[in-house]
């Protein structure tokens, strides 16, 4: 039976992120891992873990600047100058990071997608939207998805199921 949900998430960003596919009870196996059958039983093992060594005679300076440089490497090496990008923007630390080093490196040929569905703080999805239109001086699409939030939260209880509708 198909994932509906995980083949429109596809349609959209071209990829599935996590253990799900576009079919119903069928996971992918996560990067380091293998799967062993032996006897009727699965097996999944890590074999592989990303390891942070940071180095610390960089300056933050110096990791902003590598950072800057390698965003901006591929960047040029996955679009050309006429082509636009486009990321998706919550408002939270990560993708507003993603976002302002993005529009660092290519500039007017960045567009953000804020999607405001009505669960930020009070007025916070205004702030997020003045700051990266009047500081940033960033191109954003701001969709006002509150009632349509709202109207699937609609009197569900269970902390997990609220997530999953969430996304």
């Amino acid at each position: 039976e198909l994932n509906i949900d995980m083949l429109q998430i596809y349609m959209s960003l071209t990829y599935v992120a996590g253990e799900d596919t576009f079919f119903k009870g069928l996971k992918k196996l996560m990067p380091g891992c293998t799967l062993t059958w032996c006897k009727g039983e699965m097996k999944i093992e890590r074999y592989w873990k990303p390891q942070f060594n940071p180095d610390n005679d960089k300056s933050l300076d110096d990791w902003s600047d590598e950072i800057h440089e390698t965003v901006g490497q591929m960047m040029r090496e996955i679009k050309t100058d006429d082509e636009v990008a486009e990321s998706f923007l919550s408002g939270g630390v990560d993708s507003s990071v993603a976002a302002v080093l993005v529009h660092r490196a290519i500039g007017d040929n960045l567009t953000c997608v804020f999607v405001d569905h009505g669960l930020l703080r009070k007025n916070e999805g205004d702030d997020v939207e003045r700051i990266f239109r009047d500081k940033f001086d960033m191109n954003l699409i701001r969709v006002n998805a509150e009632d349509r939030f709202l109207s699937k939260l609609k009197g569900v209880e269970e902390p997990e199921k609220k997530r999953k509708i969430i996304g």
